[in-house]
């Protein structure tokens, strides 16, 4: 199947790792120091490791990959868990995965998150947001 996923350039990666932290699905690994795609069906293409690349080493690309898998998602995520010792029950303390920002120090870092600016990423945007019925691939 044809669809949008990402790619990597591991000229360009440094393997700061931070990419695979904001991959929710867990699609991207550090593997020999340099950020790898490692399942084309845990990502889902929607792009949450974009902006966190400080080299710039991440775009989307149109190419044959495995269709998005969230089941098998989902398994890995519970396996994960599972070896961290912290089962996934579905329950959980209020507040127990909520994070604290600091305001101050995110304004002073935003300007160094890059917005979705390219064509093609805003390309991908609109072909996200638009019904598949009244997009076509030739426009």
């Amino acid at each position: 199947m044809k669809r949008t996923i990402i790619t990597i350039d591991e000229a360009a990666c440094t393997g700061c790792g931070l990419c695979a932290e904001a991959c929710h699905e867990g699609a991207i690994a550090i593997v020999d120091g340099k950020a790898k795609l490692i399942r084309d069906d845990y990502c889902d293409g929607l792009g949450n490791c974009l902006p966190v690349c400080p080299a710039d080493a991440i775009s989307f690309v149109e190419r044959e990959a495995l269709p998005y898998d969230e089941e098998a998602v989902k398994e890995n995520q519970r396996k994960a868990k599972e070896a961290a010792g912290q089962e996934n029950t579905g329950a959980g303390k209020a507040g127990e995965n909520s994070w604290a920002i600091d305001r101050a120090d995110a304004q002073e870092n935003s300007a160094a998150v890059p917005s979705a600016t390219t064509i093609q990423e805003a390309s991908w945007l609109v072909r996200r947001m638009t019904p598949s019925s009244t997009y076509s691939a030739s426009t």
